[in-house]
């Protein structure tokens, strides 16, 4: 991993090594949650342990490759990454920099109902894409949206949009 981002990210070598690591301890630890795994290993005492997913998160100055590098492992691995950026500015640059990235906001920032009206997906019963409830025409789009950002390679979010999915799960 350091060696690919190495040939892609000038500079910050001790965020690449320890991002690298990171992330080899986080696959080694899934590796070792697999049962065949543990008694390949005799480790049989820890057959009920289960090991959660880990988050890493990268905090640095505007401009110090945060995005860059994250977007190099995710490409290495081949997984999928969600960014919370605190500003919209950011929000709006990393949709111009990965096209192929998605941004969900929340609720309240998607209107529903006729034309001119005030109501938004906050008003909208929807759960699931293709649903409708007595106020969306289609489908809701808060709901499409979300829906989109679960399976495209980068899902950007907003931090009180987070702390709010995160605090209602």
């Amino acid at each position: 991993i350091k060696r690919s981002l190495d040939e892609h990210v000038i500079g910050q070598d001790h965020a690449k090594k320890v991002l690298s690591v990171a992330v080899y301890n986080h696959f080694k630890r899934l590796s070792f949650d697999s049962k065949e795994a543990r008694e390949n290993l005799g480790a049989t005492e820890f057959s009920d342990v289960e090991v959660e997913k880990s988050n890493i998160l990268l905090v640095g100055p505007t401009g110090s490759g945060k995005t860059l590098i994250a977007e190099m492992v995710r490409r290495e691995l081949g997984t999928t990454s969600t960014y919370i950026c605190t500003t919209k500015t950011l929000q709006d640059q990393v949709l111009e920099d990965y096209p192929y990235a998605r941004k969900v906001m929340g609720r309240a920032n998607y209107p529903v109902g006729p034309e001119g009206s005030e109501l938004t997906a906050d008003d909208c019963l929807s759960t699931r894409a293709g649903e409708l409830c007595d106020h969306c025409e289609t489908s809701c789009p808060y709901v499409v949206a979300k829906s989109e950002a679960q399976v495209a390679p980068i899902a950007v979010l907003n931090t009180a949009y987070w702390l709010n999915e995160a605090n209602s799960s």
